[in-house]
């Protein structure tokens, strides 16, 4: 692959895809990079995919992406004067069909391991499957909607939402976690729970954690088993 580029944007969220798109079409020669194997970003990656009633205007981004799923079977999941969710799968689907109208050139499931700025530009070092190599550009933008490239700080404090899927009926309260949306949909029950001030270091394991002991006391107390859930939470920094 090419390893030099005018500009690389980090992040798959629909925002980042915009803007490769658009340097793209003015020219430069771009590379959409992203954390994880799919477009979409927190959409995607964490379940976020609920939509705020106050969308920016008809022509905004959120705006499209809303009626574009809108058109897909079960691309709407549940509609209340609160907002709207959207399926998160419709959502990559979505993502994807820019990505591939535009030709956009795109490397996903890679970390980064350092960014240095020398003679040649930037220099982004990444590890994948092939393990560490270098990729160079005059500018490199950030548009990652949930980790930033710079990655989670482990003394910053964080508020964590987990979303998830079940396939079978839930009570409307579950007790001993801090519930924040729990709405039918036709493919299940749509759950999120919070957690406040979680430090970075501990983001992982809390996840995991949360995720697991959600997942079970689902199943043995309810019955309902989880159908899809998120490859890592939704963060929000809390602001010192």
């Amino acid at each position: 692959m090419d390893k030099h580029f005018d500009v690389i944007v980090w992040g798959s969220s629909p925002r980042g895809i915009e803007r490769a798109i658009a340097l793209k079409n003015s020219g430069k020669k771009v590379l959409l990079a992203a954390r994880f194997g799919f477009p979409g970003g927190k959409h995607t990656e964490s379940l976020a995919a609920f939509f705020g009633k106050s969308l920016k205007g008809e022509d905004s981004l959120d705006q499209r992406l809303v009626s574009r799923a809108a058109a897909m079977p079960f691309g709407v999941l549940n509609q209340n004067p609160s907002g709207i969710l959207l399926h998160p799968e419709s959502i990559k689907r979505i993502c994807w069909e820019w990505i591939t109208k535009a030709e956009l050139p795109v490397l996903f499931h890679v970390l980064p391991a350092g960014l240095v700025k020398n003679e040649q530009g930037n220099v982004l070092r990444l590890f994948g499957r092939e393990g560490f190599f270098e990729l160079t550009a005059g500018a490199i933008e950030d548009h990652a909607d949930n980790i930033p490239l710079s990655g989670i700080h482990a003394d910053a404090h964080y508020n964590m939402y987990i979303h998830a899927i079940f396939n079978d009926p839930l009570p409307l309260s579950l007790p001993g976690f801090n519930l924040v949306r729990n709405v039918e949909t036709p493919i299940g029950r749509f759950v999120s729970i919070s957690l406040r001030k979680v430090a970075g270091r501990a983001i992982d394991d809390t996840f995991n954690r949360e995720l697991n002991r959600l997942s079970t006391e689902g199943w043995s107390k309810y019955r309902s088993r989880i159908r899809m859930i998120p490859v890592y939470p939704e963060i929000i920094p809390v602001q010192q």
